[in-house]
């Protein structure tokens, strides 16, 4: 941990006003449970920049009250003069709105430097005489912090990475899998169409259960479904929203880094099936923590709902089933922004292919959006075939075997470490399947650059999951570049794969 609170030190030094600023406001968000909103005054909207405002930014607490926050980025030698005239700008807003003093709680210096005592002793007295109750926060109280409690922050704000990088905030989870996708993920932010019923049903038991097990089809929005009630019930509780997406590592540290120093907050468990020991994980710790309400959503896939359940004997637990959507939903999204997709025949087309599957939907969609296509696939695997060969930048040479070797090792595993402890199994299965150890290496390397595939620390996996099966396809089925009996050797022995679930998705999607 020395290491990562030196470069967190370090990268605060460094850091430029707007971002320290957002940081800021994440912090103090997670940290005080008080505060109900956030309202920046001192930062642009859309753009990483201040703005002219004071205070930087107030927070409406829950007893009715204000917090007001002011953030310097300047030389040690020079803050107290800053800080001096901000005070005085407080004081003077303060006075124009006709606010009494005990209207606003305390005024809180945040600095990316540390101040010697007589500095903040000043400070103090200078506040106190403005009518105000100063608290400072400095670098190494917001350093310890950030790598104590708040891991994702750093590597957020900072890119200082701290635990193994399968947590995330709900927002920063969004704008993950939008930066990671290599342009071929159906996204996660697009408009929320339809299924008030499902909405009802499942805000109401995640309020009255500890754990809701969000189970159906591949592609049926279930993730989109789950991400906007927490969202929904977030904005009423404020509650923070995290997701938890495997990478092959153990999440226990993640979960004591984020988890020890909140009491209440939703956890959304991605692809839950696929991920059993991490959900183990997560249960344990959070029976182990008496006095903490967390309440957990997952989905799982219908065909693999029997072993999520055998984990969650003797909880408090509950399903929700979710279905392919009517046939008007899928009209209705194509039919509205950023697609306009207006001509009948285009939409039955759409909807006579994807048989209520949202991401299908998507997908032939943003073909027929963006002229890739002169007519809508007739099936799904011609579907998928369009839509790599078109969002894939140089999709010919990854069809050359040595690429699609990686493909469908990463697809077939999940995910491969690349750690000196996982040498020896790293390797036999390399030889197994009969693919060279440097054109591996090489092949992530340029896959990660293309954003097929992503790297977090030491280990590889597909940047997204969805489309594994599609990979195992042409890897192990079509190209035959790997063998399918090996694969089932492998299966058969007790290693961790993922060969049943690519057999269930292949047959159910190309038949």
């Amino acid at each position: 941990m020395n290491r990562q609170y030196n470069e967190i030190i370090r990268r605060l030094q460094e850091i430029d006003p707007a971002s320290f600023q957002l940081l800021i406001n994440q912090y103090l968000w997670l940290d005080d449970p008080s505060i109900v909103t956030v309202s920046p005054n001192g930062s642009h909207a859309f753009k990483l920049k201040t703005t002219t405002g004071r205070p930087d930014v107030h927070f409406w607490l829950d007893d009715g009250r204000c917090m007001w926050a002011e953030h310097a980025t300047t030389e040690k030698r020079r803050i107290v003069k800053k800080f001096k005239a901000d005070i005085d700008a407080c004081a003077e807003e303060m006075e124009k709105l006709g606010m009494g003093k005990s209207e606003i709680r305390e005024l809180k210096l945040c600095y990316n430097v540390d101040l010697e005592l007589d500095q903040e002793r000043e400070l103090k007295v200078y506040g106190k005489n403005k009518g105000f109750e100063i608290s400072l926060l400095g670098r190494s109280t917001l350093a310890n912090d950030l790598a104590q409690k708040y891991p994702g922050l750093a590597e957020l704000f900072l890119s200082v990475d701290i635990g193994t990088g399968q947590l995330f905030f709900k927002k920063h989870f969004i704008q993950y899998k939008i930066r990671h996708s290599g342009g071929i993920s159906t996204p996660l932010d697009n408009p929320f169409v339809g299924r008030k019923d499902e909405v009802a049903e499942l805000k109401l038991k995640i309020e009255q259960h500890s754990i809701v097990c969000v189970t159906g089809p591949s592609g049926v929005g279930k993730t989109r479904l789950a991400l906007h009630v927490l969202e929904e019930l977030s904005s009423i509780d404020q509650r923070p929203v995290f997701v938890l997406e495997e990478n092959g590592q153990d999440v226990y540290r993640d979960l004591q880094l984020w988890f020890s120093t909140l009491q209440s907050g939703y956890l959304l468990v991605e692809d839950a099936n696929r991920q059993l020991n991490n959900l183990k994980q997560v249960l344990n710790y959070l029976k182990r923590k008496a006095g903490k309400d967390f309440r957990i959503v997952m989905t799982v896939r219908n065909y693999a709902r029997e072993a999520v359940e055998r984990e969650l004997v003797g909880v408090d637990a509950v399903l929700q089933i979710v279905e392919t959507v009517p046939n008007e939903v899928i009209r209705e999204i194509i039919n509205d922004a950023p697609f306009y997709i207006r001509n009948d025949k285009q939409k039955r087309d759409i909807v006579s292919l994807v048989q209520g599957n949202i991401r299908f939907a998507l997908m032939a969609a943003r073909l027929w959006k963006d002229r890739k296509v002169s007519e809508i696939p007739n099936s799904l695997l011609q579907l998928f075939d369009s839509y790599f060969s078109t969002y894939v930048k140089d999709i010919e040479e990854l069809l050359d075997p040595t690429y699609l070797k990686t493909l469908g090792v990463l697809s077939l595993f999940h995910a491969v470490d690349f750690g000196e402890t996982e040498k020896e199994k790293r390797e036999k299965i390399l030889s197994d399947f009969e693919v060279d150890p440097e054109n591996f290496r090489e092949c992530i390397i340029v896959l990660h650059r293309r954003e097929l595939v992503v790297k977090r620390f030491k280990v590889a996996i597909l940047s997204e999951q969805v489309f594994a099966g599609y990979f195992f396809y042409l890897a192990f089925i079509k190209h035959e570049v790997l063998s399918f009996t090996k694969a089932m050797d492998y299966h058969f022995s007790g290693n961790n794969t993922r060969l049943e679930e690519s057999i269930k998705e292949i047959v159910r999607r190309f038949g």
